[in-house]
């Protein structure tokens, strides 16, 4: 069983994480395309055609299962990918956020949806919210300093608290039913939210989500010693700092690939 997982740059290595964490005997293998990060301010066309390169990358890979971890190629490039690869499995963080969501919301609250301002745009959240929770108050956030201070490794304090609450300050009235996570990099700062929102609130990582949906589909990858391979299209070298910041286990044995 080998897992493919594909994202804009380094941010969806929280989800290879949570996926090993729960499949310790898949092969999981990562392509983080950096050499065009970030797809969040690119059009619609433009994030679809990059995922479509990205997937075949890994099919050619002889890869079993694709995980689109990127919220923003999720958004406009699941269906394009899942046409393109049938009969392979494809899994996108928007549609297991929202369905995590949807199962956590037992207040009648909103849902608030932090995201990066191309997943805002693209309404995929609201669509799919929409789908599971018909009816139900949706409030999307863009929250474009969020990725700079995970990568950067920004410390916890006033400055990082400042921009929690900026982001968050008119958004708790009335008290939501949950929030989702709706950026791969937002998981690092998912302790830091959670201190700056009421007590008890619901915080959906669509990266826990996806590992959680393969758990159930691969009972037999729960046990054994699968390999992880990290696979980036600029220099690893790079991304050092954030990739050992959002994945610990850091860059041993990461290659540089050329998509076709």
């Amino acid at each position: 069983m080998r897992i493919g997982i594909f994202d804009s740059g380094v941010g969806g290595l929280t989800v290879l994480a949570a996926i090993r964490a729960r499949l310790p005997g898949a092969d999981l293998l990562y392509l983080g395309d950096t050499a065009r990060v970030p797809y969040g301010g690119r059009g619609a066309k433009t994030v679809k055609q990059y995922a479509l390169e990205c997937a075949q990358w890994l099919v050619d890979q002889g890869c079993d299962h694709l995980v689109i971890a990127c919220n923003t190629a999720s958004a406009y490039g699941a269906e394009a990918v899942r046409t393109a690869c049938s009969p392979l499995p494809v899994t996108g963080v928007v549609l297991a956020g929202a369905a995590s969501a949807a199962a956590a919301a037992h207040s009648k609250g909103p849902i608030l949806v932090l995201a990066t301002r191309g997943t805002v745009s693209s309404q995929a959240y609201l669509r799919a919210l929409n789908e599971t929770l018909p009816g139900r108050q949706i409030r999307q956030r863009a929250c474009p300093l969020f990725v700079p201070l995970v990568e950067e490794g920004w410390p916890p304090g006033v400055v990082l608290d400042g921009v929690i609450d900026h982001y968050l300050s008119d958004l708790l009235q009335p008290t939501p039913a949950a929030l989702i996570l709706g950026c791969t990099h937002y998981p690092v700062l998912k302790d830091h939210l959670a201190a700056r929102l009421p007590e008890g609130l619901a915080i959906i990582d669509s990266s826990e989500a996806v590992a959680q949906s393969l758990y159930r589909m691969y009972p037999d990858a729960r046990s054994g010693a699968g390999r992880t391979r990290l696979c980036f299209t600029d220099d690893p070298e790079a991304s050092r700092a954030a990739i050992q910041t959002i994945y610990p286990a850091g860059l041993h044995g990461a290659d540089q690939i050329q998509l076709a």
